[in-house]
């Protein structure tokens, strides 16, 4: 089951029950993450885990997707940033002179690269999927991994073994957008349902970028 995402698009649960009764794949694909995609991949999960049976998992299941649909977003659309930049974003030194403005342009003008990663073909899946013995959820876009990238992310999950709960990681990391207390937040959750940080993947496969969280059904 594929849906390229439009602003009106109307869930039908009919439609995720069949899937999820025939293992079939649950996709839908978009541009940008707007709130109006944020708000259908709420709706499409609560349906996907009402068929699997699986209600219990909406919490965990819906910060994970919160948060790495906005990684995925935010990983296009500095791609887009740097290309209009003719920035190379894999070179350091033109990835921290990208972002010195980046915040301040893509605020003012967030438009125009919205059409940017529209017309790049810079998307963004997300993913359900379901097998009797797994419950996945994947959100892929499309933009490899940099060096530096893949470095702070490592950080985040052994920094994650610092801690017992989230409770400790929201006293003692700063907040602030780009501290990747986000995917420390994932793996405690799953620690607090008795599973590993094998559980969660952020890897870059074939031009794209996949972050999976996987929980036995």
């Amino acid at each position: 089951m594929k849906v390229i995402f439009k602003n009106d698009c109307i869930i039908d649960k009919s439609k995720i029950d069949e899937a999820v009764k025939k293992q079939e794949v649950i996709e839908f694909e978009s541009y940008c993450v707007t709130h109006d995609f944020q708000m259908t991949v709420a709706q499409v999960l609560k349906f996907f885990l009402s068929a699997c049976k699986k209600e219990s998992f909406l919490s965990y299941l819906a910060y994970s997707s919160n948060e790495l649909l906005g990684n995925a977003d935010k990983a296009n659309i500095k791609r887009c940033f740097c290309n209009e930049c003719n920035l190379d974003i894999n070179n350091p030194l033109d990835y921290e002179a990208a972002m010195i403005d980046f915040k301040s342009e893509i605020s003012s003008n967030l438009a125009h690269y919205r059409k940017l990663q529209e017309e790049e073909h810079l998307y963004i899946r997300y993913v359900l999927s379901y097998d009797k013995e797994n419950i996945t959820v994947k959100i892929i876009n499309k933009a490899t991994l940099t060096e530096a990238e893949k470095e702070r992310i490592q950080s985040k999950f052994e920094r994650a073994k610092q801690y017992d709960s989230i409770e400790d990681a929201y006293m003692t990391i700063d907040q602030s957008e780009g501290s990747g207390l986000g995917i420390i937040i994932i793996v405690l959750m799953l620690k607090q349902i008795g599973l590993g940080p094998e559980y969660f993947k952020i890897e870059s496969i074939n031009g794209e970028t996949i972050s999976s969280v996987q929980i036995p059904a």
